[in-house]
């Protein structure tokens, strides 16, 4: 292992101080209740700290009363899981010469540096995304593959963390890395992507794959690869230029083959919330903490109403924020016992009219489908005024009367009509029929 390199990516984790530390560097919430977490301890030196086991491990914080630590597995244990890592790699035009020459050397030192068990994939962007090559082991050939790289295009940047993301997170593997390389910007003068940036973002957040993100050069969008990152429990390293671009990679590798593989039992809804994870570790140096992002999935659809004033006096459009991982394919909604009706959106919405329903305690349903299937439905019960009827002259009375005229009364209301009458002036009270 490289010190200089572990050193290198030590110091983009945090700010360094004296002591022991602990960075969590992957949290994979896809099976919750179990979550794995993917934990990094140094020591007073910024050594990996090796020995440590499932006693020394805690939650602490917001999430400590739901979760708990079931199983430690250290780095150094041969049942340790294998590593599928992608390496996502800019070949636009503005790599050309030495930053390309440098990203293939550092990305073979990467391949060098991990187990011969982990799987690596590599895929590269300009103007269209190639997967140049599937997770695979055999390091011959991905050494080939990579000092074949040819570079030329524009900078597909969200296609390719979008595209990368989703591959990934469908590995049968539950530790899984990205680690992007790009000096540019995302760059469509041919109007190919079909990717905006605010879905990369959630995408990335839903998936929970950590993407360690590489900024070579002052162009490129450090903004973007930082946020990536830090939602996703890895971190940014910034490479001014090509020649630290071997260090850093070598450091991811060593960083990803001395990582604490932690498994935790977590009681927490399946919302969409966002959870601050905080891990206590205690080392010969005393306990050390860390802070690390978990959302909870949303496998079926999961519903939030907003307060209503009640009881209803007025029509009221009412709906839920709806949450669902895969998209939502159909809504519907049913007050009462009424047949389910589609509901257009978003946002879906119904109107809610009391003049229509009796006073009382009545009961709105919503339904949702996402895109996979699963189907959610959420209640929101609420309670109806007593109004008094609404009453209509047809036609209206003119200003004067000159001649008979005949006056029919509409009446609605949110009850049968028991009785009518009407009265001239001040004369005497008749009853209509």
């Amino acid at each position: 292992m490289s010190l200089l390199a572990l050193l290198l990516v030590s110091t983009s984790l945090a700010q360094e101080t004296a002591g022991p530390r602990i960075e969590i560097t992957g949290v994979n919430p896809a099976d919750l209740p179990r979550v794995g977490v993917m934990v990094n301890a140094f020591d007073n030196l910024g050594l990996p700290l090796p020995n440590l086991s499932a006693e020394n491990f805690r939650v602490v914080g917001e999430l400590a009363q739901y979760a708990r630590v079931s199983n430690v597995v250290s780095f150094s244990d041969p049942a340790a899981v294998p590593i599928s890592a992608m390496l996502v790699i800019d070949v636009s035009t503005s790599m050309a010469g030495q930053p390309i020459r440098k990203a293939k050397e550092a990305a073979a030192a990467f391949v060098n540096s991990m187990a011969a068990d982990d799987p690596v994939a590599v895929m590269t962007f300009s103007s269209r995304v190639n997967v140049i090559q599937d997770f695979a082991t055999d390091r011959e050939n991905l050494l080939a593959i990579i000092d074949g790289l040819a570079y030329g295009g524009q900078t597909l940047l969200y296609d390719a963390t979008m595209r990368a993301i989703n591959l990934a997170a469908d590995v049968d593997n539950p530790r899984r890395a990205i680690i992007l390389l790009s000096d540019g910007v995302h760059y469509d003068e041919q109007d190919r992507s079909t990717v905006r940036r605010a879905e990369v973002h959630q995408t990335a957040v839903v998936k929970g794959v950590p993407v360690y993100t590489i900024g070579l050069g002052y162009g490129a969008d450090r903004s973007y690869l930082e946020q990536l990152s830090t939602e996703t429990n890895a971190f940014f390293s910034e490479s001014p230029s090509p020649q630290e671009l071997n260090a850093i990679y070598t450091g991811l590798a060593d960083l990803l083959r001395t990582q604490y593989d932690v498994t935790l039992e977590v009681d927490v809804p399946l919302d969409g919330r966002v959870w601050q994870l905080e891990l206590e570790v205690d080392t010969p140096w005393g306990p050390v903490r860390s802070n690390g992002r978990l959302r909870a999935p949303v496998p079926v659809p999961a519903f939030g109403f907003p307060p209503v004033l009640q009881p209803i006096r007025e029509p009221l459009e009412i709906g839920p924020d709806i949450v669902a991982d895969d998209g939502i394919a159909d809504v519907s909604a049913a007050v009462d016992d009424a047949q389910p009706t589609n509901v257009a959106g978003p946002p879906f919405t119904v109107l809610v009219d009391p003049v229509t329903l009796s006073p009382g305690e009545h009961s709105l349903t919503f339904s949702a489908t996402d895109r996979d299937g699963d189907t959610g439905s959420a209640t929101l019960e609420f309670a109806v005024a007593a109004l008094p009827p609404e009453v209509r002259l047809d036609p209206q009375p003119p200003a004067e009367l000159a001649d008979e005229q005949t006056f029919t009364l509409e009446v609605g209301g949110q009850t049968p009509l028991d009785s009518a009458n009407w009265r001239l002036d001040g004369g005497a009270t008749i009853a209509l029929d």
